[in-house]
């Protein structure tokens, strides 16, 4: 967080509401993509453990707020 970024084509946009991008740079969140995009390539969908995955994200939004904190002390 606070670090430089830069755009290969095009100028700075703000991000819009609920896309990855506004998730990452106005919230301070993480997001997830799928590693592949043919969600078939798997299989049937299989039942998703929402409270793994609820507890996964957490634990690392926890992990990033400490980074940022330490990046914070000068």
């Amino acid at each position: 967080m606070g670090g430089k970024y830069y755009w290969l084509f095009g100028s700075l946009l703000e991000p819009e509401e609920n896309t990855d991008t506004y998730v990452v740079h106005r919230e301070g969140n993480i997001a997830l993509t799928p590693l592949t995009l043919d969600m078939n390539a798997i299989g049937p969908r299989q039942d998703v453990d929402v409270d793994s995955l609820n507890r996964l994200v957490s634990e690392l939004n926890a992990v990033l707020l400490r980074f940022r904190d330490l990046g914070n002390r000068t």
